[in-house]
């Protein structure tokens, strides 16, 4: 059923620019394994629905990014954390990446890296804001990657599956529309907007030495939305196929 929380990590998270993450359909927002230091944030904070219940709100409400709409502040760098932020669970932390990694999702990493190849969305490490702006589907990183551009991945009729086999650092400002895992560290330097949920691996021999797996001094935008995990309204390319005898021209 996908990721229940707009921000997940294996391992702490440590950032120290602005932050703002937002669930419109449940009280958690943040799950990590380590802990979560929103204290030594400039401007970091988490959001719920301000009235306890969004459920009749629009879908383009529920996916706002804009915290002013609809939304309580809960946790915050003044007031720390709060509910909705659930960190130190030893549970979390002890798993092993596949371990992890198959909380959120049916098929093997081998799987996904194979559809990403068959369907022509498997790319080297690198600046990959040319060949992610506009696609959609499952898409693989082999290695670090680098976003430095304002491009737009996925939509909310078409999301994606991002998959960085590496370390991700965001310098420009892209919005993503689905699920974005990376396996090392995400590192917020620019202005990003994630709608769905992202998740953080955290390999340790992957992650800079002595860096958290969540960091940065830029400005992140997380706001949940599990409606865009629904494959069976929305099925990723390579997921779907033709039923035998399914079709016919009279």
């Amino acid at each position: 059923n996908g990721p229940e929380q707009p921000l997940i990590s294996k391992g702490a998270v440590g950032m120290t620019g602005n932050a703002s993450i937002i669930n419109r359909y449940s009280n958690l927002t943040v799950w990590a394994g380590d802990d979560v230091d929103i204290g030594n944030s400039v401007s970091m904070a988490t959001y719920l629905c301000d009235t306890g219940d969004c459920s009749g709100l629009s879908t383009a409400q529920l996916m706002d990014v804009d915290s002013g709409n609809n939304a309580q502040k809960i946790s915050s760098s003044r007031l720390g954390n709060g509910y909705d932020v659930i960190d130190s669970d030893l549970a979390l932390d002890s798993l092993t990446g596949d371990q992890f990694f198959n909380n959120f999702f049916a098929m093997s990493r081998n799987g996904m890296e194979t559809i990403a190849q068959n369907t022509g969305q498997h790319y080297a490490s690198g600046n990959v804001s040319g060949s992610l702006d506009g696609q959609s589907g499952i898409i693989w990183v082999d290695g670090d990657a680098t976003i430095n551009s304002n491009i737009t991945i996925g939509s909310v009729t078409s999301p994606a599956i991002v998959y960085i086999n590496g370390n991700l650092s965001y310098t420009g400002g892209p919005t993503i529309y689905g699920v974005l895992y990376v396996v090392g560290q995400l590192d917020v330097v620019g202005t990003t907007s994630v709608i769905g949920s992202s998740i953080v691996e955290g390999d340790p021999t992957v992650v800079p030495a002595g860096e958290d797996p969540v960091e940065g001094h830029g400005t992140l935008n997380l706001v949940y939305a599990p409606d865009l995990f629904d494959t069976t309204v929305s099925p990723p390319d390579g997921l779907a196929n033709i039923v035998d005898g399914s079709w016919r021209d009279w």
